[in-house]
């Protein structure tokens, strides 16, 4: 399987200045890859992908944190371990937590 990404509220990218933007929500899987999940530009319309940034969760990821590391180009699932010192890659089903994130690029 794989994360689900969909465009919240309308179909298109917004701009920020010259710069697309978009509101898309991600929802985990029942099988979390190690290394976590491929992720292109084309997923989000983009051309270029320069970063997304975590605006909400829901309930079940509380204390999660999604992080998209740009030198791999794979979004990461991290867990509090009680300090921000301490974040570590989750594993196994996370089909229940879901995030709304910001998604920058360029067209």
């Amino acid at each position: 399987m794989a994360a689900t990404i969909s465009k919240v509220n309308d179909e298109g990218l917004d701009y920020a200045g010259s710069t697309p933007i978009g509101q898309f929500k991600f929802t985990g899987d029942a099988a979390y890859p190690a290394g976590g999940y491929a992720v292109t530009a084309a997923q989000f319309g983009l051309r270029i992908l320069s970063g997304i940034i975590e605006l909400a969760n829901n309930t079940a990821a509380a204390g999660f944190v999604l992080s998209y590391n740009s030198q791999t180009g794979k979004v990461q699932v991290l867990e509090s371990a009680g300090s921000a010192a301490a974040l570590t890659e989750v594993s196994g089903d996370i089909s229940t937590l879901s995030w709304t994130i910001l998604v920058v690029g360029a067209r």
